[in-house]
């Protein structure tokens, strides 16, 4: 009886080493959100900003742009919070854009305090839809990660 079970454990640990030294298969591929990351192809575009009537996509990028920052700068209002502690930085905030060009998913990687994450959720939740992504001529989703600086200058 004893020999027996010191050979299947035997055999098991063989087993074990010989499929130790078989090659392992690649990972499986990652699993595809559901929304397409673009990357700039002829047939792609990235979202843009409303309010660029520009052909070109880079003009119409760069447009897009500014109209962001122009969005941003005239909406954006200083905490009086973090203003009266005098907190500056950068809050990283992430979203999605979806296939009709609505904001949706609205979530903060970093925030700084003095409620100045939850001002940019506010102005992100207020913003126009945006012109969506492309992907071969059909709108995509697309994950966007907006840096918005804090500087009392």
């Amino acid at each position: 009886m004893k020999k027996c079970i010191i050979t299947l454990l035997l055999s098991g640990l063989a087993a074990s080493v010989l499929l130790a030294q078989a090659p392992t298969p690649p990972p499986p591929p990652p699993i595809a959100e559901d929304f397409t990351l673009v990357d700039g192809g002829p047939d792609e575009t990235m979202p843009y900003f409303p309010g660029c009537t520009e052909t070109d996509h880079q003009l119409k990028k760069q447009c897009s742009e500014q109209k962001m920052l122009e969005y941003i700068s005239n909406n954006i209002k200083y905490p009086a919070k973090a203003r009266r502690k005098k907190i500056t930085g950068t809050v990283y905030a992430k979203f999605v854009i979806d296939k009709d060009g609505t904001l949706t998913a609205f979530s903060i990687i970093k925030d700084i305090g003095g409620g100045c994450g939850k001002e940019v959720l506010r102005l992100l939740k207020a913003m126009p839809k945006w012109e969506p992504a492309t992907q071969r001529g059909i709108p995509v989703r697309v994950q966007f990660t907006l840096p918005i600086k804090f500087d009392m200058n």
